[in-house]
């Protein structure tokens, strides 16, 4: 179940959030880690956040740990939004932990991922 703070943002769980970006973007924060003993929840929450949203950012940047289990459910995520239609960017720290671990999985190549909210704004316009 989703819960409207009093700034308008609508939480599930402590460890994600969507707000909307300056330009009406919807943008899900992930904080906190994933690992394979909270991905599949945390699979569920993006799930539930992004529900009927056409495009969506996912803001791993305050996400300090995934493993492989999250990286599979970031892959999983994008792909049954694609076969929807919808698409998805991934918004990680440069140089940071995650985004390192996503380039070692190659995973940069397979996803969408950006490393500034405008670029992943100006992928959307484009």
């Amino acid at each position: 179940m989703a819960i409207m703070d009093d700034q308008g943002v609508r939480r599930l769980g402590p460890a994600a959030s969507v707000r909307l970006a300056a330009g009406g973007l919807p943008v899900v924060v992930v904080e906190g880690e994933i690992d394979a003993s909270n991905a599949a929840a945390v699979g569920r929450m993006l799930e539930a956040l992004a529900e009927g949203m056409p495009r969506v950012v996912v803001d791993l940047r305050r996400l300090s740990f995934v493993d492989c289990a999250g990286a599979r459910e970031f892959e999983r995520f994008d792909r049954a939004r694609r076969a929807e239609g919808r698409l998805t960017r991934l918004l990680v720290a440069p140089g940071g932990a995650v985004a390192r671990f996503l380039n070692i999985a190659g995973l940069v190549t397979r996803l969408d991922v950006r490393t500034t909210l405008p670029a992943a704004e100006a992928a959307e316009a484009a």
